[in-house]
């Protein structure tokens, strides 16, 4: 998953969690709950995102694990395989 390779799911056990920077609540579902979008957990995580790319007062990449440059090799070859 996208985002797990980005650092900002993280893995524990066998779910993945993960932290909102805009209201710090956790959610935490397997694979398939993530995939599913179960009670719209990756809408959120999506929204999140936004605002980052929006440039607002919360960074979502406090919670990620991968450094910045990381992050941006990844878009760049999102980009290429686009």
């Amino acid at each position: 998953m996208f985002f797990n390779d980005m650092g900002i799911l993280t893995k524990q056990g066998n779910s993945y969690k993960y932290v909102s920077p805009a209201t710090n609540e956790e959610v935490k579902y397997f694979k398939k709950g993530w995939q599913s979008n179960k009670n719209g957990c990756m809408d959120q995580l999506m929204a999140d995102f936004a605002e980052l790319k929006k440039g607002k007062n919360y960074n979502i990449a406090d919670h990620a694990t991968h450094t910045d440059e990381e992050i941006e090799e990844i878009e760049i070859i999102e980009e290429e395989e686009v």
